[in-house]
């Protein structure tokens, strides 16, 4: 396979890698630089609209780029070989910026409730609407308060405990609302999907199944457990699953204009 690598894919490669080499440089604190690159909540302070590409070559370590990057050369050299160097240029950067508009999308979805609820609670500081907001919009975090909950519901007039609850909500909201996404696999879920619509029953062997797998069952196989994933939320998963199902609805939709102007584009 990387005897087979595109120069695309290729480059592709090496700019990642160079960027995350010189994010361990520490020439730029990484926290202050995620900021700036990565993709924010349309309503955070640290949104900008070039994020919807610069985030696509940052990534948070090494596992994560090895898994992108493997992922892109994987899928990525044959539909380049298919499409030429300018088409899978496009198609690699729509998937990724669709993918950040997915994100986008569903972010403003869960997030907005949840700040709608903090400034309630800003704007009226009472107990009851304090324990309402940990029970009701962020469950998986109720434990780190409930002792305070206890003590603001017993002493509501308790300054200390007034400030305390106020800090927490705001903190909360802050880490939700500020939080960027990532890296490249929006782009990466992409050309799984575009390999699986041009040539479903390629077959890969996997190192992990003793047997080849069709491309259709296997990128069929990431579509589900992706959505499913995104669906449930395990607490602690700060996966973009999302993002996923977007790079290869964007992927679908490119391709299907794609089809219909050039009947033989592939």
């Amino acid at each position: 396979m990387v005897r087979n690598i595109t120069p695309v894919v290729q480059n592709l490669i090496y700019i990642n890698i160079a960027i995350f080499i010189v994010q361990l440089l520490g020439l730029i604190n990484q926290e202050a630089l995620f900021e700036i690159v990565g993709m924010h909540y349309v309503y955070s302070k640290h949104f900008n609209p070039f994020q919807l590409v610069t985030y696509i070559f940052f990534h948070g370590d090494f596992k994560h780029l090895f898994g992108n990057m493997f992922g892109l050369l994987i899928f990525g050299p044959l539909l380049e070989k298919v499409w030429g160097a300018k088409r899978f240029i496009l198609f690699y950067f729509v998937t990724g910026i669709g993918a950040g508009l997915i994100y986008a999308i569903i972010k403003y979805l869960e997030i907005h409730p949840v700040e709608m609820a903090a400034y309630e609670f800003l704007a009226n500081p009472k107990p009851e609407i304090f324990e309402l907001f940990f029970s009701k919009y962020v469950k998986d975090h109720y434990y780190m308060v409930a002792d305070l909950v206890r003590a603001y519901t017993d002493q509501p007039n308790n300054i200390e405990f007034i400030e305390a609850a106020r800090m927490q909500v705001k903190n909360l909201i802050s880490a939700y609302v500020d939080s960027p996404m990532i890296g490249a696999s929006g782009s990466v879920f992409g050309l799984m999907a575009g390999m699986a619509l041009l040539f479903p029953n390629t077959e890969l062997q996997l190192l992990f199944i003793p047997f080849p797998v069709k491309v259709k069952y296997l990128v069929g196989f990431y579509a589900i457990i992706e959505l499913y994933s995104g669906m449930i939320r395990v607490p602690g998963d700060n996966v973009a699953h999302y993002a996923h199902i977007g790079g290869m609805i964007f992927a679908y939709i490119l391709i299907m204009i794609w089809k219909r102007n050039n009947k033989s584009f592939y």
